[in-house]
């Protein structure tokens, strides 16, 4: 239950802190696969690349690979208020780890407002000598604007505990909020160039959607599009203009 203002009271929905399900066969991306499976050691993990680019697929993908079990939080327009927000993103943490529950509570069982003040000092003191790693994902991060809830990340990423990783997903670079973390080498960083399909990549993606459709009966025989695209694959030769950002889903 959270509160967005005095007096006014929501309910969290619960699907919002569940892993997306991996529902069809996907391209796997080898190469930010490995990339995130060697790096996810670092605090800070920051996907971003345009709609359709397949960042929570990668994230998704990648969960899945490394056997890990997420606190997830997929965020909409409506979670721009600090309340509202760090609601969520206490229960995303509460929900992964006993520990984290007993610890965050007393704050989610507040009626009034949460206290952003209390929130940092809660999550560090109680992943004090923390074994176990813990990885946060805050997926479609772009449609947070509001400083309170800037300013309160920004200052737990600071003092972040060694075994709290947070992975950010959005549409929009996020250069401004953690540079100086960049700097330091905290972050590993996968933009949207990266999630551009390779050639091998795209000719799979070409190959396995036309094998499916004519499985369904549902694609003519030859297709000019998927042909070509295949073609210039196994040949080596170089895709139209725009064929590279095919989404990475």
């Amino acid at each position: 239950m959270g509160t967005g203002s005095r007096g006014r009271i929501s309910l969290l929905i619960d699907t919002k802190l569940h892993v997306p399900e991996l529902k069809r066969p996907m391209i796997e991306r080898k190469r930010l696969l490995e990339l995130l499976s060697a790096d996810k050691d670092y605090p800070l993990l920051l996907v971003s690349g345009p709609a359709g680019s397949g960042k929570t697929s990668l994230i998704s993908q990648w969960a899945a690979r490394e056997k890990l079990s997420p606190a997830w939080y997929s965020i909409d327009e409506r979670d721009n208020d600090p309340d509202i927000f760090f609601r969520y993103f206490l229960t995303a943490l509460a929900n992964v780890e006993e520990r984290l529950n007993a610890a965050v509570r007393p704050l989610l069982q507040n009626l009034k407002m949460i206290c952003t003040d209390e929130i940092i000092p809660t999550l560090v003191q109680s992943l004090i000598g923390f074994k176990k790693d813990i990885y946060l994902v805050l997926d479609d991060f772009h449609h947070i604007t509001h400083k309170v809830i800037r300013d309160v990340l920004h200052r737990l990423v600071q003092y972040l505990p060694p075994r709290l990783h947070i992975v950010l997903v959005s549409r929009y670079n996020l250069d401004g909020l953690f540079s100086r973390f960049r700097v330091q080498g905290k972050t590993v960083d996968i933009m949207g160039s990266d999630l551009a399909f390779t050639e091998a990549e795209a000719g799979r993606f070409f190959f396995r959607s036309r094998r499916r459709a004519h499985a369904l009966g549902s694609y003519p025989e030859t297709d000019p599009v998927s042909e070509r695209l295949g073609c210039r694959v196994s040949t080596g030769g170089t895709f139209p203009k725009g064929a590279m950002g095919m989404p990475g889903l």
